[in-house]
């Protein structure tokens, strides 16, 4: 894993936690700062292979 795959994880994981802090929950800012860091255009298949959660969960997020 390259040093920038780690600071979009690390990135990532922080914003998850914040946004679950928040009260609006940690998938929330996964999928929000996937899109983020990807340029705010990804399908519901890329964002479920890159949070690993379900394309329902994704839907209600």
């Amino acid at each position: 894993m390259g040093v920038e795959s780690c600071i979009a994880e690390d990135f990532i994981s922080m914003i998850s936690k914040l946004t679950s802090k928040l009260g609006l929950g940690e998938a929330v800012g996964k999928i929000f700062t996937s899109l983020l860091l990807h340029g705010g255009y990804l399908t519901q298949d890329e964002l479920t292979r890159l949070t690993g959660y379900s394309t329902g969960l994704i839907s209600s997020s």
